[in-house]
């Protein structure tokens, strides 16, 4: 456990001492770059269930913490590169015109899982965002935890964007 932590300490260490370098010759992208690596927002999308409001949260967090941004896209069948939904192709260039790295993930089946799932296996992640507690449990097939047993498994805080709510 305490080498784990040392060996962790270490590499924040190595990327701090290379963005230092990377500044001081102007490189202040490349700078920025180790400073981002180890922190990241998933935004957790369902098919069908893009809200605006939700995308532009996961935005801005994203450019406040200096994290990258993981799109977990979760549909109820096997989605096609093709067939990616007009909104998610206009925020993926929201995201380039912001400078945020992202990186899309696509899965089948119910979200709360995928979630769950994804936290477990990427330990990077500072928090969730999905947008409403409906989407959270379409295409599950156990309707009785809902969101208590996710928060209950999640790793990482998780934010509700609710789409009614004021801004």
């Amino acid at each position: 456990m305490v080498s784990m932590k040392f060996k962790k300490m270490l590499k924040n260490v190595e990327n701090l001492l290379a963005a230092a370098s990377f500044a001081e010759e102007g490189e202040s992208e490349t700078a920025r770059s180790f400073l981002r690596e180890g922190r990241r927002v998933l935004l957790a999308l369902k098919e069908g269930w893009i809200d605006i409001k939700t995308l532009k949260y996961a935005l801005n967090t994203s450019k406040r913490n200096n994290a990258q941004l993981d799109i977990l896209y979760v549909a109820a069948r096997e989605v096609p590169q093709g067939e990616t939904p007009p909104q998610l192709l206009q925020y993926e260039s929201e995201l380039r015109a912001a400078g945020v790295p992202f990186r899309v993930v696509r899965q089948t089946g119910c979200l709360k899982q995928a979630i769950i799932d994804y936290t477990k296996r990427e330990k990077e992640i500072i928090f969730a965002v999905v947008e409403s507690t409906d989407s959270v449990d379409a295409d599950c097939d156990r309707k009785d935890a809902r969101l208590a047993e996710l928060r209950q498994k999640l790793k990482c805080p998780l934010v509700v964007v609710l789409s009614g709510a004021g801004a």
